[in-house]
């Protein structure tokens, strides 16, 4: 879309995003895509507001970008929590059911179970009560085998396909880029 009055739409804004924020950026393409993986398999961590933190230890142990891995640890957030948690338990409940141990909690009880936990409207004030607490032990006692095994398949996976497609992109670009600079010398 050309015209500036126009809003992008959603994987518009992620092209571009990636493009002039990620792509451009003054460090090696290891470095990039690793931050980006980190930050995506943080994303998919169950463990909810301790993503950004997560990721830049994991991003300063790793030598990886952590501008990148911080940004990318974002996509998870209360807006986005629920969405990814339930296929990620959906995902679990069958790998632990192979093993003959997952507990028979269907999606929609799943999702009504996080939902009430997680509230957006209640969590800023809930998170300081001994009783959130306590109520969030009761969810991990109850899925937490089943959501914890989709999380780390589910994040390793997105981060594994993460790191190949950035680094990919940065490399293709920055061979354009040099080739263009090479031209108009």
């Amino acid at each position: 879309m050309t015209d500036n009055n126009k809003q992008l739409s959603f994987p518009a804004r992620t092209r571009q995003f990636i493009k002039f924020r990620i792509i451009h950026m003054d460090d090696s393409p290891h470095r990039i895509a690793l931050g980006a993986a980190i930050g995506m398999f943080t994303a998919f961590l169950p463990f909810l507001g301790i993503h950004s933190i997560t990721a830049l230890l994991m991003a300063f142990i790793t030598r990886a970008n952590k501008a990148v891995a911080l940004l990318c640890s974002w996509i998870s957030n209360p807006f986005t929590f629920i969405p990814i948690l339930v296929p990620c338990y959906l995902l679990g409940r069958t790998i632990v059911g192979i093993f003959g141990n997952s507990a028979p909690t269907d999606a929609a009880e799943v999702a009504a179970i996080l939902e009430q936990s997680f509230s957006f409207s209640t969590l800023p004030s809930a998170v300081t009560t001994a009783e959130f607490w306590r109520e969030i032990a009761a969810v991990f006692g109850k899925i937490g085998l089943e959501l914890i095994t989709g999380c780390l398949i589910s994040g390793a996976t997105i981060a594994t396909a993460s790191y190949f497609i950035i680094y990919k992109m940065i490399a293709v670009h920055r061979i354009k880029h040099q080739k263009i600079i090479a031209l108009n010398e």
